[in-house]
């Protein structure tokens, strides 16, 4: 990614917590009453945001719209919780810095309250091992006081050199909310438009008034409950209450969303058309030895792209514009890394020189919901990959996906909208593909016999699409000696007694082939005696164990990709033995995700085949219950034994 602070702004909202209840509210109950009311009317909660208050001033200095933002965050602790004495944070940078902040806790003493200041604030700079040039920084704090009945209080006040770059404002946080409100204040001759997301038909309210020659336009919610994080669900961009921000200059008004997108668009051109350039010769010659002997773009393409991913170590930046800004594709190679940007630049670069149709474009990750013909801001991207255009559509690169095979998209912008740059003054607008199931295959052959009171077995994956790319990508980045353990916890089998012994894997440098792995196990005491007769359950795999929801589940489920998943267990019978008890044939029909078996029977093996799918990204909430349902058929069909009987003499 490339520039936390550009949507960092409601990130730090929700973390931060709550508003500024005034001193004749406080006073207006005694501290123990108002503990009382708000336990009895959130008894699930460990505190409630009072109010949440956020104002953003908008004004013109000279050719430039500038932007400031005020927070003013209160809340009522309701009981003792556990790491409320970690550190508060807000984030700044060079780019957005922090004007000024305070804080302070109104502590319970008798029937009234006591004001306790924070004394330290801590500036730190915000460093990370994959961040080069990071401006970010972060102040930080401990409220004093916080016991049930206290209440704390923040403010702190950011300034953006460009307004465009505000973040936007949520109206639902993990705590109830009493009352939320947002007040801009603008020149006349600017406008901030609204667009809400997740919020009821007329439940956002406004009023406007103009004072001392500025208009004041505020937006409120009120009673807003606690908005639930629930396991495996969407980015909270995609279920909270919240609202974005446009700001439009009136001197030069817009015909409407077409035209925002094209302004968003010549203005993100501005920022990277000195930045790529193709007149240098070091680049054109090794685009030229990369690529000789090769006709077919497509050719071309795939070794150009491997070379970067090859040899191009991905580095974020975030320093001011820099953030926004490509590094020059021959900095970025004589560096040997970059971040999406100027990895993106590199990448454009030979492509260029290898006459291929190429092209830098933003994207943003599936953490932000947006399309750039619903939300034409900055807000809506965090992205830069490469798209080549070719006689069947698009073909999207990510430079910083350095497992990803030629001619599938890196896994976080699947289905997203991509804005291409054509040239200084045409974009087009394509759409991430979602890889489909079938090419995200993978497939688990078994042979297994008997062996005592053990099941044993050996057996071959194979990793195909964005699976081979996540798969590739953990092996990589884990030690030899930890990979038996990364296949165990991948295909985990029968039961948690499941071993594996060894693992070899091929094909972790060939991006465009399947990563294969060739793995031995063992489960211990998996089969059962009974009497004379052996029986033990085939129906070993357990690929989705991890995805248990719960039925009253309020959030959609998120998948990382869709899937197709083959599991095949050949049986060797034990000589001697016959097989006098099959599990049935079952199945589960659903348009987006189901299951069915097959099985052929022989006196010497027992071949039971199961394959799996799941054809979507996101499972509606609604949903859920036919997942369950699956989950538990499917749970009750694995306890199904095969039976194994002794020949008569």
């Amino acid at each position: 990614m490339w520039c936390r602070w550009r949507n960092r702004a409601l990130d730090v909202l929700v973390v931060a917590g709550a508003v500024c209840l005034s001193a004749p509210a406080v006073r207006a109950q005694k501290p123990d009453e108002l503990l009382t009311r708000y336990r009895r009317a959130h008894h699930d909660q460990g505190e409630v945001v009072l109010r949440y208050n956020t104002t953003i001033e908008v004004i013109r200095e000279g050719d430039v719209i500038k932007g400031y933002r005020s927070s003013e965050q209160e809340r009522i602790l309701l009981k003792t919780l556990s790491g409320r004495s970690d550190p508060e944070e807000v984030s700044y940078s060079g780019m957005v810095p922090l004007e000024r902040i305070a804080a302070w806790t109104m502590v319970p003493q008798g029937n009234s309250y006591k004001k306790m200041p924070v004394k330290t604030f801590s500036h730190r700079d915000e460093r990370d091992d994959h961040i080069f040039h990071d401006d970010s920084r972060s102040v930080s704090f401990v409220f004093p006081g916080t016991a049930p009945g206290a209440i704390t209080h923040l403010e702190y006040r950011l300034g953006y050199p460009d307004a465009r770059f505000m973040g936007g404002h949520f109206f639902g946080l993990s705590h109830p909310i009493e009352e939320s409100t947002i007040t801009l204040i603008t020149d006349p001759d600017i406008e901030v438009e609204v667009l809400p997301f997740h919020i009821a038909e007329n439940g956002l309210r406004s009023e406007r008034t103009v004072k001392k020659g500025k208009v004041v336009t505020r937006y409120w919610v009120d009673s807003m409950p606690a908005v639930p994080r629930e396991y495996s669900s969407p980015a909270y961009r995609y279920f909270a209450p919240h609202v974005q921000f446009l700001v439009k200059d009136k001197r030069n008004p817009s015909s409407g969303r077409e035209e925002d997108v094209v302004r968003l668009y010549r203005w993100y051109y501005s920022t990277i058309k000195d930045a790529l350039r193709t007149d240098d010769e070091v680049l054109a010659e090794l685009s030229h030895e990369l690529t000789l002997g090769l006709e077919d773009v497509h050719a071309k393409a795939a070794r150009l792209y491997g070379w970067v991913q090859d040899h191009i170590k991905y580095v974020a930046v975030e320093d001011g514009m820099n953030g926004l800004i490509p590094f020059p594709a021959k900095e970025v190679y004589a560096a040997r890394y970059g971040d999406c940007k100027g990895m993106s630049n590199l990448l454009y670069t030979l492509l260029h020189h290898a006459g291929c149709d190429a092209h830098v474009a933003w994207v943003g990750s599936r953490s932000l919901p947006y399309r750039y013909d619903e939300l034409p801001t900055p807000a809506v991207d965090d992205h830069m990959i490469v798209a080549m255009r070719v006689d069947t559509g698009m073909v999207l690169m990510d430079g910083t996906c350095a497992q990803c095979p030629y001619g599938l998209p890196s896994g976080f912008i699947q289905g997203k909208q991509v804005l291409v740059a054509m040239d200084p003054e045409n974009f087009l607008l394509t759409r991430a593909p979602v890889v489909p199931k079938e090419r995200n295959l993978v497939s688990d052959s078994m042979f297994v016999h008997v062996r005592g009171n053990d099941l044993v077995g050996h057996g071959i994956i194979r990793y195909h699409g964005l699976v081979r790319t996540y798969m590739a990508a953990v092996f990589t980045a884990r030690p030899l000696k930890e990979w038996n353990n990364i296949i165990r916890q991948d295909m985990m089998k029968g039961s948690n007694k499941f071993l594996v012994d060894s693992v070899r894997v091929t094909g972790l440098d060939q991006r465009n082939a399947p990563l294969e792995v060739v793995y031995y196990w063992r489960i211990p005491d998996a089969v059962t005696r009974v009497g004379k007769d052996l029986a033990f359950p085939v129906d070993l795999e357990r690929p989705w164990s991890a995805y248990v929801f719960n039925k009253d589940r309020k959030l959609p489920v998120e998948f990382d990709n869709t899937e197709l998943l083959e599991h095949v267990m050949v049986l060797q019978v034990p000589e001697g033995h016959s097989v006098t008890h099959l599990p049935p044939i079952v199945s589960y029909t659903h348009d987006k995700f189901g299951y069915r078996t097959t099985q052929q029977s022989t006196p010497q093996r027992v071949i039971r085949s199961t394959t799996y799918t799941i054809d979507t990204l996101l499972l509606p909430a609604a949903e859920v219950p036919a997942w369950r349902a699956m989950m538990a058929q499917r749970e009750e069909e694995q306890n199904h034994s095969l039976v194994l009987t002794p020949d008569r003499p």
